[in-house]
């Protein structure tokens, strides 16, 4: 029966993977991997067009020739759809084995727990969840592109690391890195610290000299020149980010050498120190020193590598916590410092006050806990969260006072305060009912349904360390808080911020664990059960585009093969058409018709990587939009509205048509609007039912 557990666990596990994840059709950054296959196919097409004039990123990947075997095979829709689904299951079925391994070796050998420890994973990072996202991008992308292939295959080096077998696992890095080298890239020095201990010392003096070379002053050892600093996005790591690594490093190089025994894990977790350590360091030089190296390896990336292996290293510890506890029949500080640095990582907004608590209670020597520290930390977490809640409110009521964060990243630190308050208000109401003080736990439960009652957890506590209060005191008292809520609560949470994506991926955990206890009388049909539901879950769901957006894909496979300048042999600068044509993507026509343009959208992607690049399209673009081709235009992001709303008025397009074609900007253009310039050409699109027409810059 054994040679059948890996199927029963990817049966389980992947299907659930597609309920919890999506497909968001060609978004972000993935019009230039279209793209990038069209010019690989026909470069006449992009002559002029800046995003190809200048350098590519393409040169740094393998991606496109696997993307272009998927678009010839079945068109530019179906086959970015197919191809995010393949690797999606790839990823699925990496993280998976990942998880196996890792458990087999380091936790025990059932397979419920293995398969509940990928669900527990694939829950916590899916689809829409605070902890999914890095930066611009999530760990399981929801749509083709070559980052989804190298952290598949980077994930897989780890479990062959894990696994300690030397090669597979270099193999697999070294594939990772071909696809996406900023990705699965970070394996290697992981890999070479794990099995080459020796190098460690060397190139972590390397790597701290290294930002130095930016006073070399020559190509990219050097700081970014002024008028490229203005950078398409904004890479600098902010107060979170920095407090973010700093607990991974310290959770990985401390905290788990002093809860393990095993010399090899403690060897790998130790190297995952060194190299996050190392990312940090090259951020802060990259984002706020401005080298131009460090920037653009955009070291936010290695998260991937803490996102595969924190939580079930997280489980691990707790499930030997778990195990020293039945013997000793105790809870000690090493368990509470377990439970301090899971919220630090774990929670939306990374709080470094309790990672330091953990660490400080982990460096000592471990004792019973003491029900004074889970007092006092109770107390300084409400205190906390409600004098932060009470300080946002009296901001936004007009009071001049000092914001260090904006008002979204204060959100979130509020939101964070109050998991934690929660967590914390769950486990003393256990406790409570267990010492049958049932109006204390009832107290903390109304708590987290209500969590605007913010002086309720403080009489809970003051009504804990004064067991002689009487019953009908500590109601008044409650009575107290609801009514303080009422006068003043408006500012504050009013619902517990649970991430939206729980209301679907709580309900598949309940099932599972339902699937457990039905096991014995029904055997696995509960299971397969279970599997049939997140199979359908995924058909109904897995696919999140809009109609509009669907019907724009499938009109660009009529334009895979066929150029609508084909006609026209003179138009051989693509960079001098412009396009307007209303729909979905009228901000990126160039993936529309699959060809080079004047600028849309999507012409700066890459842009970090190429200077004249990115000085060409701050002035194409501020022509478009401020009709000056002087200065620069910081906001990139506004030709989306620039495209929409302004470009939709009539005299708006006749205005920006007439001023670029005056320039000498652009000779054509593209459009579905009626306009006074001399008609070339007429283009059908069958598939959006409309049709198009190529304009000279003469009038008729």
């Amino acid at each position: 029966m054994k040679k059948f557990y890996p199927v029963f666990l990817f049966l389980l596990t992947i299907p659930f993977f597609f309920a919890v994840n999506r497909y968001n059709g060609i978004i972000i950054d993935g019009p230039l991997y279209v793209l990038q296959v069209i010019n690989s196919m026909f470069p006449e097409r992009f002559v002029g067009d800046i995003a190809f004039a200048y350098g590519n990123q393409d040169t740094f990947s393998l991606f496109t020739p696997l993307y272009r075997f998927f678009i010839l095979q079945f068109g530019v829709e179906a086959g970015s759809r197919i191809l995010c689904f393949l690797l999606q299951m790839g990823f699925a079925f990496a993280w998976a084995f990942c998880i196996k391994v890792f458990w087999e070796r380091y936790g025990d050998k059932k397979l419920l727990t293995i398969v509940a420890l990928c669900l527990l994973c694939m829950g916590v990072y899916a689809f829409g969840m605070p902890l999914a996202q890095t930066e611009f991008l999530k760990f399981v992308e929801s749509y083709a592109v070559s980052r989804l292939a190298s952290v598949l295959f980077g994930i897989l080096g780890i479990a062959f690391l894990l696994k300690d077998c030397k090669i597979k696992s270099l193999l697999f890095f070294l594939l990772g890195s071909l696809m996406h080298p900023l990705m699965a890239g970070w394996g290697l020095p992981l890999w070479l610290f794990v099995y080459f201990p020796v190098t460690l010392k060397p190139v972590v003096v390397l790597s701290f000299l290294l930002p130095f070379s930016a006073f070399i002053g020559k190509g990219v050892l050097n700081f970014y020149p002024e008028g490229w600093l203005t950078r398409p996005f904004n890479f600098a790591p902010s107060y979170d980010d920095i407090a973010q690594f700093v607990i991974y490093s310290a959770f990985f190089g401390i905290f788990v050498g002093r809860m393990l025994l095993d010399d090899f894990l403690k060897k790998f977790a130790q190297a995952v120190a060194v190299v996050v350590g190392i990312a940090a360091y090259w951020w802060i030089w990259g984002g706020l020193a401005h080298h131009v190296f460090l920037y653009q390896v955009q070291c936010f990336r290695i998260e991937w590598i803490c996102q595969v292996i924190t939580l079930p290293l997280v489980v691990l510890l707790a499930y030997n916590r778990y195990k020293l506890y039945q013997i000793s029949k105790k809870i000690t500080t090493y368990d509470f410092a377990l439970a301090m640095f899971a919220l630090a990582l774990f929670l939306p907004v990374h709080l470094v006050e309790f990672a330091v608590l953990g660490l400080v209670l982990v460096l000592r020597k471990d004792r019973p806990l003491p029900l004074l520290l889970l007092q006092i930390v109770f107390l300084l977490t409400s205190l906390i969260a409600l004098c932060y809640q009470t300080y946002l409110q009296m901001y936004l009521e007009g009071l001049p006072l000092i914001m260090f964060r904006n008002l979204s990243d204060a959100y979130r630190v509020v939101n964070s305060l109050v998991l934690a308050e929660c967590v914390l208000s769950v486990t003393i109401a256990v406790y409570m009912f267990y010492k049958k003080r049932i109006e204390l736990s009832v107290a903390l439960v109304a708590f987290c349904i209500f969590p605007s009652l913010q002086l309720l957890p403080l009489f809970v506590l003051f009504a804990w360390i004064s067991p002689k209060i009487k019953r009908s005191y500590f109601v008044l008292l409650c009575l107290i808080a609801i009514a303080e809520a009422y006068l003043n609560g408006n500012g504050r949470l009013m619902s517990m911020p649970v991430p939206g994506p729980m209301a679907l991926v709580f309900p598949l955990w309940i099932a599972f664990v339902a699937c457990i206890f039905m096991q014995r009388r029904f055997k696995n049909v509960p299971f397969f059960a279970f599997a049939i539901a997140c199979v359908l879950i995924g058909f109904y769901h897995w696919d999140a585009r809009p109609e509009e957006m669907v019907v724009s894909e499938k009109q660009m496979d009529s334009f895979v093969n066929y150029d609508i300048f084909v006609h026209h042999p003179e138009i051989n600068d693509r960079g001098k058409v412009f396009y307007y044509v209303k729909g979905f993507a009228v901000a990126m026509p160039r993936l529309q018709f699959l060809n080079g343009g004047y600028y849309d959208e999507n012409s700066l992607t890459g842009a970090v990587f190429f200077e004249k690049q990115y000085r060409e399209g701050n002035r194409r673009r501020n022509n478009l939009l401020l009709k000056n081709d002087d200065g620069e235009q910081s906001d990139y992001a506004q030709y989306r509205n620039f495209a929409g709303p302004f470009l939709s008025q009539r005299d708006s397009l006749l205005d920006r048509v007439g001023y670029l074609c005056g320039k000498g900007e652009i000779t054509h253009v593209v459009s579905d609007s009626e306009l006074p310039n001399a008609v070339l050409d007429s283009i059908s699109l069958d598939v959006m039912q409309k049709k198009v027409y190529l304009y000279s810059c003469e009038n008729r």
